[in-house]
This record gives structure tokens, C-alpha cells and sequence, in this order.
């Protein structure tokens, strides 16, 4: 407590006049002229310069806001979070036990007999994982 009243007693608050010129603007570059000075609907002293009206302050000063206490008029709701899981099948290389993606195919007719081989595209130098039997046309069409 000895910072706060040593600091409380080197520290005195700057008197703003009609006529004074600040800086303003995002990097306080600006120089605005001050008309007036008026409040806010918070009840925070806003100055009136010929560039628009600017918060003397970047904060507010809690016993100067209307009503009783700030805290009591912020609602504060839990955030709720929820999960969500998908359940969704895919297929497992023998070889490198990866998943096998979409354009990770690759078919091969190997005996040039109509008997296709389906192959993992990084693994198939060992060797095929599905063998295509060919249905017959009576099965395809249904009858």
C-alpha cells in the first residue's frame, strides 16, 4: 500500500481546458483543438474537438457509471461445449496399416483374363489387396 499512496501523491491529474490541443487518432498523430467537454450515455467525460468527439478516457471509471453496480446489469452465461463424434468406416492397408484414401487405388489386370487386382497405390510393389472377381451379366442385370 506504501507504492500506491507514494504514487497517489507524486501523481496529479492533468487539467483540460476549452481551447488546449490534443492528439488523437490510433497513434495520437492528430492534433484536435477542444471545443467543450460533455458526457456519455456511460456517464465518462467526452471532449468535444473540432475532429469529432473522442473518450477522454480509454477506460471507465466505475464510480461514475449510472445505477448501482456495473456487475449487476452483465449477465454472464456459462459457454456450454459440445462434442460430436461421427462414426465412419474406412478401409486399412495389410501392408503399411494406414488408411486408404479416396485416390489411393490403383486396379491392375495382371493375367489378361478379366481378373483385376485392386492395389494400395503406395504399397504396390507388395502385392494386392482385393482381388475383382467379375460378376456375371445376368447378376448385373438383375434377372
Amino acid at each position: 500500500m506504501k507504492v500506491i499512496d507514494q504514487f497517489l501523491q507524486e501523481y496529479s491529474v492533468p487539467t483540460v481546458k476549452i481551447g488546449d490541443e490534443v492528439l488523437i487518432g490510433k497513434w495520437k498523430n492528430k492534433t484536435a483543438v477542444i471545443k467543450g467537454i460533455k458526457k456519455d450515455k456511460n456517464n465518462q467525460p467526452v471532449l468535444v474537438t473540432d475532429k469529432g468527439d473522442v473518450n477522454l478516457y480509454h477506460f471507465r471509471i466505475k464510480k461514475l457509471m449510472p445505477g448501482k453496480n456495473v456487475n449487476e446489469s452483465l449477465k454472464v452465461y456459462p459457454v456450454l461445449k459440445k462434442q460430436r463424434t461421427r462414426i465412419e468406416e474406412y478401409e486399412v492397408c495389410p501392408h503399411c496399416h494406414k488408411e486408404i484414401g479416396e485416390k489411393e487405388y490403383f486396379a491392375k489386370d495382371e493375367d489378361g483374363d478379366g481378373s483385376w487386382y485392386v492395389y494400395h497405390r503406395p504399397c504396390r510393389d507388395k502385392g494386392p489387396i482385393q482381388h475383382i472377381i467379375p460378376k456375371p451379366i445376368e447378376q448385373l442385370l438383375g434377372a
